[in-house]
């Protein structure tokens, strides 16, 4: 899933997602599609951290990304 750009105030920008990223994983869930990427975020524990797998430059990064409540995000717990 390609990372497009976003607020500097997320989550993930904070953490060190950056436009032009590729998301390969979730988790250690491969993520394939971006439906399926807002599943696992959806399921994800508020509070907790998700590691995510991202393709940089053609290398394979980890970020630890904190789970955090969102107004937009439906069922989230």
């Amino acid at each position: 899933v390609l990372v497009k750009p976003m607020s500097k105030a997320s989550s993930a920008y904070r953490a060190g997602i950056v436009p032009g990223d590729v998301i390969l994983a979730f988790n250690n869930t491969p993520v394939d599609d971006a439906a399926q990427l807002q599943r696992v975020i959806q399921d994800a524990k508020i509070g907790s951290a998700a590691t995510i797998r991202v393709l940089r430059d053609g290398r394979q990064v980890d970020v630890k990304v904190p789970i955090e409540s969102s107004s937009s995000g439906p069922g989230r717990r």
